[in-house]
């Protein structure tokens, strides 16, 4: 439900400036003026930092209600023949992998985000094709993986814990967090999409919530999903 909840929320600011008749020149303007708040797009600039602001809570309290209050929830019944695993690691051993890990791959995602122009210009790849195709799937591949072997397991929860987690971490978490940081340094941001992108989140977010909901999938629902995201991936290859 919180994926949903989220895409909704995310649809909001699209939704304020179609009615308002908001222009992309308009909010060019506005983000770029000293005075913002006078500016033609100025009530997109309150609504899109207040719905950051709303996101940012909710993600806090579902971080509590996972880690704390409604731990039961979350908790998964091993199999008989499951041997617990034993820690091979101290907790300052894994926090400062963690760190190490983090680090190499902020240089690596530097480095990714540098070729683009180049990669762009030598092979003709639409650049919304690369940040929303190529660009996750490369930065979240040992996250696909792991809910690849997950559900090989047969551990349907936890592979769509992972997948689903990463979406809500960057959508009710970076993005409201880059809004509210950018309002405190003065440099303002929107939460305005294209109506095309917010459409295809929306659509996204619902036929994975109607999946997910039962607890239960099989091949075809996979299928589903596929087709879906090849269809995405073939509108954003032709967008320039």
């Amino acid at each position: 439900m919180l994926h949903l909840t989220r895409a909704l929320a995310l649809a909001i600011p699209a939704a304020y400036a179609s009615n308002s008749m908001v222009t992309d020149s308009e909010e060019v303007s506005c983000i770029s003026s000293d005075d913002q708040l006078g500016c033609p797009a100025s009530g997109l600039l309150v609504v899109s930092r207040g719905i950051s602001g709303l996101l940012f809570i909710v993600y806090c309290a579902y971080v509590l209600f996972q880690l704390k209050t409604h731990q039961h929830y979350y908790h998964r019944e091993e199999d008989d023949d499951d041997e617990e695993t034993e820690a091979r690691m101290s907790t300052a051993a894994a926090v400062f992998a963690l760190f190490s890990v983090t680090l190499v791959t902020t240089f690596c995602a530097e480095y990714l985000v540098a070729s683009i122009e180049e990669t762009v210009k030598k092979y003709d790849v639409p650049k919304p094709f690369i940040g929303l195709i190529l660009l996750p799937i490369a930065s979240n591949a040992a996250e696909h993986v792991t809910a690849v072997l997950m559900a090989m397991k047969n551990k349907y929860q936890l592979a769509i814990e992972i997948c689903i987690g990463s979406a809500i971490q960057v959508t009710n978490l970076v993005i409201p967090l880059l809004v509210i940081v950018g309002w405190m340094i003065g440099q303002p941001l929107t939460l305005r999409f294209a109506n095309f992108e917010t459409i295809v989140l929306l659509v996204s977010a619902l036929l994975v919530h109607l999946l997910v909901m039962n607890g239960k999938s099989n091949y075809l629902e996979g299928m589903m999903l596929i087709a879906l995201y090849t269809a995405i991936a073939l509108t954003f290859w032709v967008t320039h």
